[in-house]
This record gives structure tokens, sequence and C-alpha cells, in this order.
């Protein structure tokens, strides 16, 4: 399939736009001039977050399979991406958080500040991307299955540090 772009309407389409929406807008990918660019985009975008699907249902199946351990979902958080939080208590009364997994396939972990900088300096976990001088938040990127161990170590470890701190809870599910 091909199209042919009338140069009369491109031209036309910017003089329309502002200086920042004209350098920004490539001339023959715009949305307004070519609706399939952005239904390209949006297959891309799809396409990552598909890539991601497994390995975090895989972190999902395997967290959840421990005592005490209960989901809360939240759909629209920083950035608007969903993320996952993994907690360990009582779902009715909450308890503390061991980590979360954005969307985006990043997990995050708040650890005791020795920890966490050891986590970092061994290449176990990264800053976070967000607040990188955080002293207790660090993060993992989650892009394939191969990531799925070095994440569970981390929620791994969490989960023992607060089942120590809280003491055993019965089985959720």
């Amino acid at each position: 399939m091909s199209f042919v772009l009338d140069t009369n309407v491109v031209s036309e389409a910017r003089k329309t736009c502002t200086k920042v929406q004209a350098k920004n807008r490539p001339p023959a990918r715009c949305a307004s001039l070519h609706p399939g660019a952005r239904c390209k985009r949006i297959r891309q975008a799809k396409r990552r977050n598909m890539m991601n699907n497994e390995p975090l249902a895989q972190i999902e199946r395997e967290v959840l399979g421990w005592d005490g351990v209960f989901k809360k979902r939240d759909e629209d958080g920083p950035g608007r991406i969903g993320v996952t939080g993994y907690r360990y208590g009582d779902p009715e009364i909450g308890g503390p958080q061991i980590g979360h997994v954005h969307d985006d396939g990043h997990a995050d972990f708040r650890f005791p500040r020795e920890v966490r900088d050891e986590l970092i300096r061994s290449g176990r976990a990264i800053p976070h991307p967000a607040f990188p001088n955080s002293r207790t938040t660090a993060s993992y990127r989650i892009g394939s299955a191969e990531d799925v161990p070095g994440a569970l170590e981390l929620f791994r470890m969490n989960y023992e540090r607060r089942k120590e701190r809280n003491g055993p809870t019965a089985k959720v599910g």
C-alpha cells in the first residue's frame, strides 16, 4: 500500500502549527496527514507492553504464591503508568509493601540504606530513575524473561525482612 503526499497539504498544515508543533512534527508522519503513523506508534507501544506481559505475569504468580502476600493495583500511577504493588499482611487492614512493578517494566523496592547501597554497588539493582538520590529506594529493570530471577531475588529479600519484622501471617487467597 502506498500513498501520494500532497506537498501543498503539508505546507498548509505547517502554516497552522505553532513553531514548537512544526519542529516536533515530522513532515510525512504527522497523524493529521498520515493516519497510519499514529496507529503504528500505538502498535509499537502495545508490542513493547506485550513483551513485558509474560515476565510480569511470572513475577506476579511467584510472589502471590508466598504466604501472606497480596496485591494492590493502581491503574493511574506516576506518569499515567499502571502499578501493581505487592504487600505482606492482611488485605483487609493492609500491610507493608515488599515492592511494586510498573507496567513499563521496572520494579521498585525500599531497603535499609546499607542494603540499598550494596545492591546498587554490586549491580543487582539500580538507583530509582526519578529519585536517584533516595537513601532507601532501589529499582530493577524487567525487560525479558532473563530478568525475572533478579527481580524475584529482590522481592524475596524484602518479603523475608517484612515477615521477620511483622511475624508470620495466614495464607491469603
